[in-house]
């Protein structure tokens, strides 16, 4: 499996080769595993089965991107909860970017909140799931967060070769690492290219390298430019740098070794394979089960004012300053912001995230007409998801400084508290933008946060009704 083969054939040691099926030889597939957002079903001809198949996709640059179907796997218990969290979430029109005519044949389509498990052999080479089979709900994962992991044994379906590309006399080389295709556009709407954005990252690097160094990062990938498909990555593929590293990580989602920098030349190697978006786990190598940080990721509904939103970051920062905690202020390069508090890494994920959703939810009690922890857009209408699920093995938020994988090249960009008032967008800056800003700085926005020292006390637990 770890090959990319299919499986393998083994038969009793003591059988002869006969033709046909028996119990002598047995095919063993390799089956893999992961996460699929809902898009809506094929209506069953069978009386009393609520559907047939349920129809899959993967989020890419912002579109739902069709993965196939599944149609095996449910039981009598699956059926009925799903057919009961299907009603509210049915629409007219299909989420999908594109679905094939045969499928759109008898299909109810659903609003894209949805997260299942699904197990699968392989991927076609059109980009359809082989012998899928349903595991179950991710009542954990945001459908947002759902993206197509490319793994080391899969050609990618873009315009990438299996060799990495040759190099050319004079292409750019920054921190050691050669940029090939210097002048690809990663940025239509602006002209940006590969290279600008090597320069960018030069400019940025020594600002940003100590949130990004020695920590499990998940990728962003857009080749050929945010505009066209993008996937997630958190595993090493074939052609990368040896700037980049690998790190095994006992307990994760995976058994194959994960993703990190340790310095400008891995941030480089990123820029040299198309990462148009950096995330961390939350976590240092040296502490790799105790989150240093606390985060309140706030997302506003789709033209909420941005004084609502400026003023849900004060009341977020005064609650966790209630709870003795020291926060500090980021635009996360999208349409919301992000309340960061730094822990002394001692406390597991199992005590962090609980504390994170006593938080999310202490909110919304209190401002019920501002908040809401629940992810799905029904219950976001006119009002700020508190998304605390960042706390938690394996999630990830953006890396402070890093470019996001859409139109205008927008940064992730830490800010002084006093700056929040006189914000202008939520996403104030772009890689065009801010290094004016870092040279005419004269001090750090998040100056003390490495220097803060606090944690989770049983005073705080006590204030968000844990115990």
């Amino acid at each position: 499996c770890a090959a990319g083969l299919e499986g393998i054939v083994s038969k009793r040691a003591d059988a002869p080769y006969r033709s046909g099926r028996g119990k002598d030889w047995l095919k063993i597939k390799c089956l893999r595993g992961e996460e699929f957002v809902i898009g809506g079903y094929s209506r069953s001809g069978v009386k009393g089965k609520p559907f047939s198949s349920l129809l899959l996709g993967t989020f890419e640059s912002g579109k739902l991107i069709y993965s196939g179907k599944v149609g095996t796997g449910f039981d009598g218990a699956d059926f009925d909860t799903l057919a009961s969290k299907f009603r509210p979430l049915e629409r007219r029109s299909s989420p999908f970017e594109e679905v094939p005519a045969p499928e759109r044949k008898d299909a109810v389509w659903l609003e894209p909140k949805l997260v299942a498990e699904v197990a699968y052999t392989e991927w076609t080479r059109d980009g359809r799931l082989r012998h899928p089979s349903f595991k179950g709900l991710r009542e954990d994962k945001q459908a947002r967060e759902v993206h197509r992991e490319r793994r080391d044994d899969e050609e990618a379906p873009m315009a990438t070769t299996r060799t990495a590309p040759a190099k050319k006399a004079g292409d750019p080389t920054f921190g050691g690492i050669t940029l090939t295709n210097p002048d690809r556009v990663l940025y239509p709407d602006i002209g940006l290219t590969k290279l600008d954005l090597a320069r960018y990252y030069e400019a940025v690097a020594p600002f940003m390298l100590p949130y990004a160094v020695n920590r499990p990062i998940s990728l962003v990938r857009c080749p050929e430019g945010y505009a066209k498909e993008c996937f997630f990555q958190r595993h090493a593929m074939k052609g990368m740098s040896k700037a980049i590293k690998e790190i095994p990580i006992a307990g994760g989602e995976s058994k194959k070794k994960y993703l990190y920098i340790e310095d400008e030349s891995g941030l480089f190697g990123l820029v040299q394979i198309g990462v148009l978006e950096i995330h961390d786990w939350g976590v240092a190598l040296d502490h790799i089960n105790e989150p240093d940080r606390l985060v309140f990721d706030l997302d506003p509904d789709e033209g909420l004012d941005l004084a609502i939103l400026k003023a849900a970051a004060v009341e977020v920062r005064d609650f966790l300053a209630d709870l003795g905690f020291t926060s500090f202020l980021k635009s996360t390069g999208g349409k919301g912001l992000h309340v960061v508090a730094p822990l002394t890494p001692k406390q597991c994920w199992d005590e962090v995230k609980p504390f994170a959703k006593a938080i999310a939810d202490a909110l919304v009690s209190a401002r019920p007409d501002r908040y809401t922890a629940n992810p799905l857009k029904k219950t976001r209408e006119g009002k700020i998801f508190v998304d605390y699920l960042r706390n938690q093995r394996g999630g990830s938020a953006i890396v402070n400084y890093s470019t996001r994988a859409k139109a205008g090249a927008p940064v992730a960009c830490p800010l002084r508290w006093d700056e929040l008032k006189g914000l202008k967008a939520a996403a104030p800056y772009t890689a065009r933008t801010l290094p004016a800003r870092l040279k005419a700085m004269k001090r750090d926005p998040w100056e003390g946060f490495f220097s803060t020292r606090q944690s989770i006390t049983t005073k705080a637990r006590k204030a968000v009704g844990q115990g």
